[in-house]
């Protein structure tokens, strides 16, 4: 996969956020942090590294309410006490 095919499924998963399962979402941002983590010698700009950081804080938002929703009633409930 390239770098341009894995931002688009990002992109995607963003746009149907609430359609996509738990399993897609996880493969799409392990597949994400896998190119990031093979990309060497990367200097980015301040402005680029807190829009990154932006990003990550909103998948991760993303991925909890995700997981949150797909929890039994029961244990939505344990989790909100």
């Amino acid at each position: 996969m390239t770098r341009q095919s894995i931002a688009e499924e990002l992109e995607n998963a963003a746009d149907r956020i609430a359609d996509i399962s738990r399993a897609d979402l996880q493969i799409i941002l392990r597949r994400a942090a896998l190119m990031l983590r093979n990309v060497a010698g990367v200097l980015l700009k301040p402005a680029a590294e807190d829009a990154l950081k932006s990003l990550l804080v909103v998948v991760v938002g993303m991925a909890a309410c995700l997981n949150a929703l797909m929890l039994p009633p029961k244990e939505q409930r344990k989790r909100a006490e």
